[in-house]
């Protein structure tokens, strides 16, 4: 390395002075970046275990590591930083102009994941204005290639196009019912008072000229029920969307015919085989981390 630092500058010494002098600077910053990240995470995590075992009532016998382990909160998001973070962006959306969220976004190439499946997601999904904004679609590599060609995207025309005409009172059905199926534990009660209103969207969602045109939604399916292995749309099945074991099949096989199909967009299949192959980038074990905490779920809240 000596040698092509050296050709490069082409043996100016006070450039290759100034040049090491700058890399040891850089160098220095790094670690101390990574102490300062590593003395957060520790204090975290000592703050984190009081929760879990006032939580728990005491240590359990396999001792106060294993609740750290075990929780979401403390794992899915090392996890999700590891794994998800080269191409999903997670924060709120009014942080959005912040330079922590704006550093997440210059790397993005995917939906933002914050609130996903809940109301508010959906709405900004459905939403003529956001949808091709970078919290959404606008960042992704077939958004991107298509919009540089001049081609249709058929989520996004179907939200500007047809969404967009619709009334508000049916948008919001749409969005109720749709989240409904998430069956998120913050959504419980207002799920559970607004069945009318989910009733309602139910059937817009199943109608043929409505987002049944594209996507399948099966209402008498149960979770597992093998039919919903089986779907030839080449578009999400809606059918539980974004419920917990939707988003387990999601992460561990995007290419699954429930899911994307041949129009996965480069996602990876994170856990496609049996458990333990070693074609599986992530164990079950750690998906349902991640997806327990994209949905908030939080073992020592009270």
């Amino acid at each position: 390395e000596p040698e092509k630092i050296r050709a490069h500058f082409k043996g100016d010494e006070t450039q290759i002075s100034d040049y090491q002098s700058q890399r040891r600077n850089y160098e220095a910053f790094r670690k101390s970046v990574n102490y300062l990240t590593a003395v957060k995470d520790a204090t975290y995590d000592a703050e984190r275990i009081g929760e879990l075992i006032e939580h728990n009532g005491g240590i359990p016998p396999d001792g106060a590591l294993a609740l750290l382990r075990r929780d979401p909160q403390t794992q899915a998001r090392r996890l999700f930083a590891a794994n998800c973070a080269s191409c999903h962006s997670y924060f709120k959306p009014e942080e959005a102009a912040t330079p922590a969220a704006q550093e997440q976004l210059a790397k993005a190439s995917a939906a933002n994941l914050y609130g996903f499946g809940s109301r508010e997601w959906i709405a900004g999904l459905l939403d003529s204005k956001r949808i091709a904004g970078p919290l959404y679609f606008g960042l992704t590599n077939r958004y991107l290639e298509a919009k540089a060609k001049g081609e249709s995207f058929e989520m996004i025309d179907f939200v500007q196009d047809e969404v967009f005409k619709w009334p508000k009172k049916e948008i919001e059905q749409v969005v109720a019912a749709l989240s409904a199926q998430a069956q998120l534990p913050s959504q419980k009660e207002i799920d559970e008072k607004d069945t009318a209103t989910i009733e309602a969207g139910l059937k817009l969602l199943a109608a043929d000229d409505r987002c049944a045109s594209c996507h399948r939604i099966n209402l008498d399916a149960n979770p597992g029920d093998p039919s919903l292995a089986e779907n030839d749309t080449g578009y999400p099945d809606l059918t539980h969307y974004a419920s917990r074991d939707w988003m387990i099949g999601m992460i561990c096989d995007p290419a699954a015919p429930r899911f994307y199909g041949e129009n996965n967009d480069r996602m990876p299949a994170f856990c496609p085989e049996a458990e333990g192959s070693s074609k599986n980038l992530l164990s079950r074990r750690e998906i349902e981390l991640i997806v327990d905490w994209l949905r908030g779920v939080d073992p020592a809240a009270k």
